[in-house]
C-alpha cells in the first residue's frame, strides 16, 4: 500500500510538473509575461520585485496560462456583453464613447491608482465617473459583479505590463500616508 501511494504521489507531482512552467517564466496565450523585475529606488532592502505568479501552486499556474482554461475569465466574458449593454438617462453603454473598444485602455491598469486633480482616483472611480456622469446611470457598488466584471476587462488590456504607479509629485503625500 505504502509503495504504491508513493508511486501514484510521484507520478502526480511528474505530472503536476510536465503541466506548469519554469517557476521564472510566464507565458499566457504564447505571451511573455514579466515575472521579475529590478526594484525601484524607493525600495531600499529589496534588490528584484517578483510576480506572486511565480509563487503560486503548480495547479494555479496552469490554469492562469490559457484563457480558456482560468475561471476568472468568465468575469472577463460577462464585461464584454456589459461593454455593449445601454443603461441610465443619457441611453448610453461603454462602448457609446469608446469607439476604439477596451483596447483604448492598454496601459492604464497598470498606473492605477493616480492622482487627478488633487484626488487619489482608483479604476473603480473611472468606471463610476463614466457610469454618472456621461450614461446618467446609477453608480456600481466596488464589490459588484458588473464591477468586478468591467474591471477584469480593463485590466487585462494592461496584461505583461509592468506596473509603473506614480509615487511622487502630487502622488507623494498619499505615497507618505500609505506607508
Amino acid at each position: 500500500m505504502r509503495s504504491t501511494l508513493g508511486i501514484a504521489t510521484a507520478i502526480t507531482l511528474v505530472a503536476g510538473a510536465g503541466l506548469a512552467q519554469d517557476q521564472s517564466t510566464l507565458n499566457i496565450e504564447g505571451e511573455p509575461m514579466v515575472t521579475e523585475v529590478t526594484a525601484p529606488a524607493h525600495m531600499e532592502s529589496v534588490d528584484t520585485v517578483y510576480s506572486g505568479w511565480r509563487f503560486r501552486s503548480l495547479e494555479t499556474q496552469a490554469l492562469e496560462t490559457d484563457d480558456f482554461d482560468n475561471p476568472a475569465m468568465v468575469f472577463v466574458d460577462q464585461a464584454i456583453d456589459l461593454w455593449d449593454k445601454v443603461d441610465g438617462a443619457a441611453n448610453k453603454a461603454c462602448s457609446s464613447c469608446h469607439e476604439g473598444g477596451v483596447e483604448e485602455f492598454a496601459g492604464l491598469r497598470a498606473s492605477m491608482p493616480q492622482v487627478r486633480d488633487g484626488a487619489l482616483v482608483t479604476m473603480e472611480d473611472l468606471v463610476n465617473d463614466c457610469r454618472t456622469d456621461r450614461m446618467e446611470a446609477e453608480p456600481w457598488k466596488w464589490s459588484s459583479g458588473q464591477m468586478t466584471a468591467m474591471t477584469a476587462l480593463i485590466g487585462l488590456q494592461s496584461r505583461g505590463m509592468p506596473v509603473d504607479v506614480k509615487i511622487d509629485g502630487d502622488a507623494a503625500p498619499f505615497w507618505e500616508q500609505g506607508k
